[in-house]
């Protein structure tokens, strides 16, 4: 847990809290406000940012389960979705860290902090699943894309409803659906998605 500009452990045998970091100072010459914190196999991985919001600096920080950094990355200004950095969710896959980010947005580093590649989807991911080297994402625009896991690249997407899913305004767009989807764990190659009364069964190749 966090508390104000620290990372906190709790020892659930001892009910002792420590301090595991401290990333006061990670953006010299302002604030700091954590946007997410999220722990995989590997370590912790906290996103950063300024807390005015859009911002114009942000970053992430790799930490390993003793808290020492591991390595950092900071975002640029031209970077997808990095006004507002967060990360919902990270996968592990032969040695390649999977970041998703809130905005649509999948980047994939190596072990030492390199980033690899960042692609950007429409619409907000809702579900992430790796299978023989693609990624299959589902996002709220009622899309399931499947990106190369070395690359990044769209092999494909298919749209998973046949309604409308955009909605306009004069000076923005949203890609939103309000009917819920559900998404399967990929079990022999395959992946089934469901969405009001229709199931769809999708082949992982």
């Amino acid at each position: 847990r966090w508390a104000q500009d620290e990372i906190l452990s709790y020892d659930l045998e001892t009910r002792e809290t420590e301090s595991l970091y401290n990333f006061r100072g990670e953006l010299p010459g302002s604030d700091v406000r954590m946007s997410s914190c999220t722990i995989c196999e590997d370590g912790i991985l906290l996103s950063l940012r300024e807390p005015e919001k859009p911002t114009e600096r942000a970053k992430i920080i790799f930490l390993d389960e003793n808290g020492s950094k591991q390595w950092e990355y900071t975002y640029g200004k031209n970077s997808s979705g990095s006004r507002y950095p967060s990360v919902s969710s990270i996968e592990v896959f032969h040695d390649t860290l999977y970041l998703v980010r809130e905005e649509g947005v999948v980047e994939a580093f190596d072990r030492n902090g390199r980033k690899l590649w960042e692609r950007e989807v429409r619409g907000t991911i809702k579900r992430v699943e790796i299978y023989d080297h693609k990624i299959y994402a589902t996002a709220d625009d009622c899309n399931l894309y499947c990106l190369d896991a070395e690359t990044g690249e769209i092999v494909w997407e298919l749209t998973i409803c046949d309604h409308s899913c955009t909605i306009e305004c004069p000076n923005s767009c949203w890609i939103r659906c309000d009917r819920s989807m559900y998404v399967s764990d990929i079990r022999d190659g395959v992946i089934f998605v469901a969405i009001e009364n229709t199931v769809i069964a999708v082949g992982c190749t």
